[in-house]
């Protein structure tokens, strides 16, 4: 089993370069696009944020494939090497919270399958919760420096009546519970 890292990437005013003329290639320099970055086709690296390749042949990406990582980029492999080391995958879920999954390489459309049935278990309260969260990290983080004690102070919110009282609406009260458990204060 490979150990892999989910990132998410914000590609508003990135350029991203794509190798290739495969339908992989096409599909996802459109979604680039359509999440903001500017697609540029070939070999010049400069500037951009990250590679993908997408050839029919491997082989013919070797040396897109060094430019980038000479440049210490990430190069993202379209077709499911098994020497590869970064996949785009598909991703659900609304402005405060997103799902992810990937088949390394193997098939969009099991990705996209896999994101709708996780997706269907997100509901408001998750966004208003990871919204809540988001906004007691820095104060818990300088208070409470230990990384163990600060994970069961996260699954004390998480557990407690925070997300009962984002459920009934009282988003308020739901902050202000958190803030004292945070603060340690109640």
């Amino acid at each position: 089993m490979r150990a892999l890292l989910p990132l998410f990437l914000d590609l508003r005013g990135s350029v991203v370069v794509i190798s290739g003329e495969t339908p992989a290639a096409h599909s996802f320099a459109k979604r680039c696009e359509e999440l903001g970055a500017t697609v540029r086709r070939g070999g010049d690296v400069e500037g951009a944020a990250f590679v993908a390749t997408g050839s029919f042949e491997p082989a013919d990406d070797a040396s897109l494939v060094a430019a980038a990582r000479s440049r210490g980029l990430i190069v993202v492999d379209l077709h499911s090497s098994k020497d590869a080391r970064a996949f785009v995958g598909e991703s659900a879920g609304g402005a405060e919270a997103q799902l992810a999954a990937t088949t390394l390489g193997g098939s969009a459309e099991l990705e996209r399958r896999l994101v709708s049935a996780a997706a269907s278990t997100l509901r408001p309260e998750h966004e208003g919760m990871a919204r809540i969260l988001r906004s007691v990290r820095g104060k818990l983080e300088e208070r409470f420096p230990d990384e163990a004690q600060r994970a069961n102070i996260w699954r004390q919110i998480i557990d407690s009546p925070v997300m009962v009282l984002l459920e009934s609406g009282q988003d308020d009260e739901a902050l202000e519970m958190a803030e004292r458990m945070a603060w340690g204060t109640g």
